[in-house]
């Protein structure tokens, strides 16, 4: 099987399902083969609604994918009586996303950033997805938030990140 920098978002979310499932539903040889070979002819172009129903059959298991906030853009309906966990999938900006990533961390680290926010983003985040929150202060954006992947078990940690400056605005204004 491929290295998981080469995989299809679906495919990433469908092994994790596996890994994370419990008595005989994990990831067997011949599902992860089954996997790969939907991975490499859709690599490229990525996943139809057509190429989701085809992978939900070969391996008999119910595929849910919900477009943001929360309205299902496919749910065949099928598989969902052999007592199997679906796999469930936010489909945001044309990539596929756990359930749980588009929630708002409660807990924030402050981190600060110099420089324009969105280059500072893009510069950092290189080519790996990420939800990240904006938020506007005036006329522009000046703050983002985003999970912290580093604390494990805890999708419910996240970052902001501001200017120095802006920080030292805020806490004037707080005294």
């Amino acid at each position: 099987m491929r290295m998981s920098t080469t995989l299809n978002c679906v495919v990433e979310l469908v092994i994790k399902h596996f890994k994370e499932s419990t008595r005989g539903n994990g990831l067997t040889e011949r599902r992860a083969n089954i996997i790969s070979t939907w991975n490499d002819r859709v690599f490229d172009t990525g996943a139809t609604k057509k190429d989701i129903a085809e992978l939900e059959k070969k391996l008999q298991i119910p595929i849910i994918v919900k477009m943001f906030p929360d309205r299902v853009f496919y749910n065949s309906g099928c598989y969902q009586s052999n007592g199997r966990k679906p796999v469930e999938i936010l489909d945001h900006n044309f990539h596929g996303w756990g359930v749980n990533d588009g929630n708002f961390p409660s807990t924030k680290t402050i981190r600060y950033y110099t420089g324009d926010m969105f280059k500072w983003i893009k510069s950092n985040m290189k080519d790996v997805p990420v939800n990240v929150w904006l938020f506007r202060g005036g006329n522009d954006y000046d703050q983002f938030v985003m999970r912290n992947d580093s604390v494990k078990d805890n999708c419910d940690s996240g970052i902001i990140y501001r200017t120095e400056e802006l920080q030292n605005e805020m806490i004037e204004f707080a005294k």
